[in-house]
């Protein structure tokens, strides 16, 4: 147990409160990138702020590996890799965000382009899927994701299992109008958060980087500013019966409850 000076306080952050409760990664052309960051990151920031959903982009030299894949099945390839797009949050908010990004694309002639289903205006969204949680959006001979497209009026299309050396993950192509392709997300990740092992195959716990900071420059920074001490437990020691680890702060009791709302603020809106 952590020493504690007579004038010090201790207190202990359970991160569960702030953990996304549903997350989804598409594929975006890297084209379509821009028209979803804007001017000086002011859409994506919009976006997150009127969606309340945290979207994460992957950075430049970190690319899905089917690069130049495009949104029309067979269609020619688009230039440059493509970038990995998280959104996370309440269904609600995600969908709200989703909404925003679809409309984003709408406006620039050329993601639009990018993510053109066919030529009757639908487009395609490429989301990824662990393989291990495909079984459950396929359904028993298909019946799954057939009630899916019945249901939504899109399209799917499920690539193979992924061979040995490649990314866990499958991709799944939905095809269709706006609503059709919210209508349709809306229905996959109903069905995926009812697996068991959702949580533990998508980006929905541990957000101990967000508080750690590259290099470790966030907790860094806390006890350079406020004098508190940040201890986080490492992998693998997570609070009982889930996949979130401990965060303790020791310090004067005001800069602890200073320290404790800058982490909460980070976990909470996903910023570095």
């Amino acid at each position: 147990m952590t020493a504690i000076d007579d004038d010090e306080v201790s207190q202990t952050l359970s991160l569960e409160d702030y953990i996304a409760q549903l997350a989804v990664k598409f594929v975006i052309p890297n084209v379509a990138v821009g028209s979803i960051i804007g001017k000086g990151g002011s859409n994506i920031s919009l976006i997150q702020t009127q969606s309340q959903a945290r979207i994460q982009l992957s950075k430049i030299g970190e690319t899905w590996p089917g690069a130049g894949l495009g949104g029309l099945e067979g269609g020619a390839p688009l230039p440059g890799p493509d970038r990995i797009l998280l959104i996370s949050g309440s269904l609600d908010s995600l969908l709200t965000a989703l909404h925003a990004v679809l409309t984003a694309f709408r406006a620039a002639p050329s993601a639009l382009a990018a993510v053109s289903g066919r030529e009757d205006g639908t487009m395609c969204l490429r989301l990824l899927v662990h393989a291990r949680l495909c079984g459950t959006l396929i359904g028993r001979g298909g019946a799954t994701i057939r009630s899916f497209k019945e249901a939504s009026g899109a399209v799917f299309n499920i690539s193979p299992a992924p061979g040995p050396g490649e990314p866990p993950e499958r991709v799944v192509r939905v095809t269709g109008q706006p609503d059709e392709l919210l209508k349709a997300v809306a229905l996959v990740l109903t069905k995926l958060s009812q697996n068991p092992d959702y949580a533990a195959l998508t980006d929905t716990h541990d957000r101990v980087g967000m508080v750690i900071g590259r290099a470790g420059s966030v907790v860094n920074q806390l006890k350079a500013v406020l004098g508190v001490r940040i201890h986080i437990s490492p992998r693998g020691d997570y609070l009982p019966g889930t996949l979130l680890r401990r965060c303790e702060i020791i310090g004067p009791p005001e800069n602890v409850t200073l320290a404790r709302h800058v982490i909460e603020q980070k976990v909470k809106g996903g910023q570095e």
